[in-house]
């Protein structure tokens, strides 16, 4: 367990929702729990409106999410690489890490004119046993 002494700075924490609110309430009426705390479950703690603090709170969640299923690879292009992002199908969302894998996935792009906005580009994810 981490201990904080007098002089230790604790800009973000992540808690259950009472204790949320309990900071909140007091952040509002100027009574700060702890002057130097800024984030609290990953929102900024100027955001003070339930809605707003449920929508950005959301969003987070979400992008912490996003890498699960997104991904990215990049085209040589003639003013140089560019980044493609994309989502995964139910399949290859289904592919998750694995400490013990039994197989690997690679994406692979056919673009048969080598071009970026190719609109005969197809994407495949190839699987094989480890």
């Amino acid at each position: 367990m981490e201990q904080f002494g007098a002089d230790s700075v604790l800009e973000e924490l992540d808690c259950d929702a009472e204790m949320e609110l309990h900071i909140l309430v007091q952040h509002a009426q100027n009574n700060m729990v702890c002057p130097s705390l800024k984030i609290v479950n990953g929102v900024s703690l100027d955001m003070l409106k339930p809605d707003e603090r449920g929508h950005s709170n959301k969003l987070t969640q979400l992008l912490n999410k996003l890498s699960k299923v997104a991904g990215h690879y990049s085209i040589a292009t003639p003013t140089g690489p560019q980044s493609v992002w994309y989502i995964t199908d139910e399949v290859g969302s289904a592919i998750q890490h694995s400490d013990a894998p039994n197989l690997k996935a690679m994406t692979f792009i056919n673009s048969p004119n080598n071009k970026l906005g190719d609109p005969h580009m197809q994407g495949y994810n190839v699987l094989w046993p480890v």
